[in-house]
């Protein structure tokens, strides 16, 4: 399989504090560029976010030492650095959503699932082997990673809950 789930051990020990932080910020993102696949006519439209703006250290924020320590067990490399992260919050009935995409320039990319009480709101990918479309089994709580050349998108959302996410980029 081109993705990995990781269980982090400590979510709900982290989860309110986070979020807090997160409300805090209230910036949304807009982007004519990343049309959605399902929807071409609708821009991608993030709720709230970090994204383009003031970087802050949602890894070492988020993460306890021992899921901070199961990560780098996963990656196996003392040389991995975090080169970006960010925050994503797609807020109820709001359309929220990003197109396909992918992080280039990076060689794996990871997704938390800080808030994820609808399963229709996970993450979709393209499989680089057969192109079909892949919805990994995750749950909140996990932490997704893959190959960053994947595409992947998040469809809007149309539900009655939020999404809320933490993405970090690793390069060897």
């Amino acid at each position: 399989m081109f993705y990995h789930i990781i269980k982090i051990q400590d979510h709900l020990k982290k989860k309110d504090e986070v979020l807090n932080h997160m409300n805090s910020w209230n910036r949304h993102f807009v982007d004519s560029n990343i049309s959605h696949a399902t929807k071409p006519d609708q821009d991608t439209f993030i709720s709230n976010t970090d994204w383009g703006g003031e970087e802050f250290d949602w890894y070492n924020f988020s993460f306890s030492q021992r899921d901070k320590k199961s990560i780098y067990d996963f990656v196996g490399n003392g040389d991995a650095r975090i080169t970006k992260c960010w925050f994503h919050q797609y807020y109820p009935h709001s359309g929220s959503n990003i197109g396909f995409h992918n992080h280039s320039g990076s060689d794996l990319a990871f997704i938390y699932y800080l808030e994820l009480e609808d399963s229709s709101l996970r993450t979709i990918f393209i499989n680089p082997e057969d192109y079909s479309e892949v919805i990994p089994d995750v749950v909140e709580g996990d932490l997704l990673c893959f190959n960053s050349n994947v595409w992947h998108c998040a469809l809007p959302n149309d539900t009655n809950t939020r999404k809320s996410i933490i993405s970090f980029n690793v390069n060897f």
